[in-house]
């Protein structure tokens, strides 16, 4: 980007690709804010180079959107990713590899923003295009049903979620060519069906075997089993153990995401009951109110 700029070309499409590619790799290293000044320079850049139509643009439209709901910035998210899914749906209606994708993501960015009844059908068009294109065993198609399933986790459905997270799991543990995050991705979700549903023990042993192989499983997918575990330990009376999983996954989310992330809520939120369970109301107070303040400033209004 600093070479294209120095020969006077930052706004070639050269420079544009590598704006992009820059961010996506902020993004994956957790470097969010910074990640979000670039492709909206991409984006504008693109419109303007390449036309608003064209499939880079469109792209680039999405991935913006999608860095958006990484900050919490949901309702900015949802007006990009639903431009970009109206023009994918034009521009893509016969490709199943780019529908699948957009159709992926315009069902999350509905949950974001609460609105599940209306995310619910667009990830059952989802499934039945997965389907048609991969079939039941392959890894495109596991990663959408997990997608699919966490909408039933986040809108309380468990016993929907559960049947489809457990298959995942059960095909990833025997398919090598599986990648290991699909399995830990849908192991932690089922953890959090458990814990919510009250079958801690299963919760536990369950997140302690992802644990166990954890090669290939995302560093964010790890810390969301850790958070899952401690919870499992904190409801079973075994607080000394869950104190420590607790405080560490904290410093993990703050390191790999920063101090004010919308990852870091929910381990916020999750700590501080387990602190009112072991009888430390204190600590618990400061946690809540630390999750509290961080959702309330970077999320709009009104987010379930």
């Amino acid at each position: 980007v600093a070479m294209y700029a120095t020969l006077g070309q930052a706004d070639s499409l050269g420079s544009i690709d590598a704006m992009g590619n820059l961010a996506i790799a902020l993004d994956r290293d957790g470097q969010l804010e910074e990640a979000e000044s670039l492709p909206e320079q991409v984006v504008a850049a693109s419109r303007k180079s390449e036309g608003p139509r064209h499939p880079n643009t469109i792209i680039r439209i999405a991935n913006l959107g999608l860095i958006q709901s990484r900050l919490g910035k949901f309702g900015a998210s949802y007006e990009n990713i639903s431009e970009s899914f109206g023009l994918m749906q034009e521009v893509w209606s016969t490709n199943p590899n780019q529908m699948t994708w957009a159709t992926s993501i315009m069902g999350s960015a509905l949950k974001w923003v609460g609105r599940f009844e209306a995310a619910e059908p667009v990830f059952d068009d989802l499934m039945v295009i997965a389907r048609d294109a991969y079939g039941p065993d392959h890894p495109r198609y596991l990663y959408n049903l997990a997608s699919q399933a966490a909408l039933y986790v986040d809108w309380g459905r468990y016993a929907e979620a559960m049947p489809a997270l457990e298959e995942i799991i059960r095909v990833a543990s025997e398919t090598p060519d599986i990648p290991a995050n699909t399995g830990g991705r849908a192991a932690y979700q089922l953890a959090r069906c458990l814990n919510a549903t009250g079958n801690h023990a299963r919760a536990e042993a369950e997140t302690r075997a992802m644990l166990a192989r954890p090669d290939g499983v995302y560093e964010s997918t790890l810390l969301s089993l850790r958070r899952e575990l401690a919870t499992s330990l904190s409801h079973r009376g075994r607080h000394d153990e869950a104190t420590v999983m607790f405080e560490e996954v904290i410093l993990g989310r703050e390191e790999r995401s920063g101090p004010d992330s919308l990852g870091l809520i929910r381990v916020l939120m999750e700590a501080s009951a387990h602190y009112r369970r072991s009888g430390e109301p204190a600590r618990a107070l400061e946690l809540a109110s630390r999750g509290d303040e961080i959702g309330s400033r970077i999320t709009p209004p009104g987010t379930w």
